[in-house]
Formats: structure tokens, C-alpha cells, sequence
């Protein structure tokens, strides 16, 4: 997998989301406008996530918490679970082109768990492996990884997201 630095960060995912989904407006049209961003992302392969004749649900995204943190573990983890919900549920709409940001779209996280390994710092890169399991009847299930630098897997997750199209 290659390294934070030569992945997407958000502006570049941006710009790739705007080419596939050009009459979106929301979030992705206003992005630039949040004074800072607390999570900084890489996306391994951005359009693989965003292209609409897509049909992968995996993805591969580093994150790390955009400020340095005091060393305490307890609020690494802390971090690491508001970290582990942002964006998750948007995965499970790929394969269908329906776009992540799209103003139709609403979003009801049902139930979201974490569970930790080992020792990590939320403000050191993490590898995020990212799957939906399952979507059907708009109920999606997502399934996360979280991966240190050297591998180590340091913290597992799933989110069960209720999607809907208003009309």
C-alpha cells in the first residue's frame, strides 16, 4: 500500500468527486469553506471509491487526527472512535452511483462499535481498510480495520447505517 504522502488527500478527492458527480451540492461543495479539518485523510484510490460504474465496496484510506495529541492512551482511543465514524456509511453507496454528498441522501448510523488491540496514537498514520458488508433494504453494514504503520492491526470496527433516497 503506498505511503500518507503519495495518496489523495480531501482537496484532491474533491476535485475527483466533482468530475463524477458534477451537480452534487452539500458538504463537498462547501468543503473548502471548514476553517480546519480536525481528521486528515489519504485515500489510497480515490476513484475506485468514487466512479459511478463502480462496484467495489473496499477501500483503503490513512487517517490520522490533524492535531498532535497529549500522550494519555484513553484519549487516543477516544479520538480513534469519533475518527472511525466519519464517512464510513458512504462506502456502501458505490456500487449504486448515487454519490456520498448527494442532497437526497440522509443517513441514520443505528449502531456503530470499536474495539482496540493494541496501543495506537490517533495521531500517527493508521491504515484504514473499510468494506460494506452488506446493503439491502437500506440498511448497510460496514466493516473497518485499522492498521499501524508497521501492520500491526491496533483496532477493529463496524457502523449498521439506515440509507435513504428522498424523492
Amino acid at each position: 500500500v503506498p505511503g500518507p504522502q503519495e495518496c489523495a488527500d480531501l482537496a484532491a478527492v474533491e476535485q475527483i468527486y466533482r468530475k463524477y458527480y458534477p451537480n452534487d451540492l452539500g458538504v463537498a461543495a462547501n468543503s473548502t469553506a471548514l476553517p480546519v479539518q480536525s481528521v486528515d485523510m489519504r485515500f489510497v484510490d480515490p476513484d475506485s471509491l468514487l466512479q459511478p460504474e463502480g462496484e467495489s465496496t473496499n477501500q483503503m484510506v490513512w487517517v490520522r487526527f490533524a492535531q498532535v495529541l497529549e500522550p494519555d492512551l484513553e484519549l487516543h482511543k477516544v479520538i480513534l472512535g469519533y475518527m472511525s465514524d466519519q464517512s464510513i456509511a458512504h462506502i456502501a453507496l458505490q456500487p449504486h452511483a448515487l454519490g456520498a454528498y448527494n442532497p437526497k441522501l440522509r443517513f441514520l448510523s443505528i449502531d456503530h462499535s470499536i474495539s482496540f488491540h493494541r496501543p495506537m496514537r490517533a495521531d500517527d498514520w493508521l491504515l484504514l481498510v473499510r468494506c460494506c458488508e452488506s446493503l439491502t433494504q437500506g440498511l448497510a453494514l460496514v466493516t473497518g480495520s485499522f492498521y499501524s504503520k508497521d501492520g500491526s492491526l491496533v483496532a477493529s470496527m463496524s457502523q449498521t447505517a439506515y440509507i435513504r433516497v428522498n424523492e
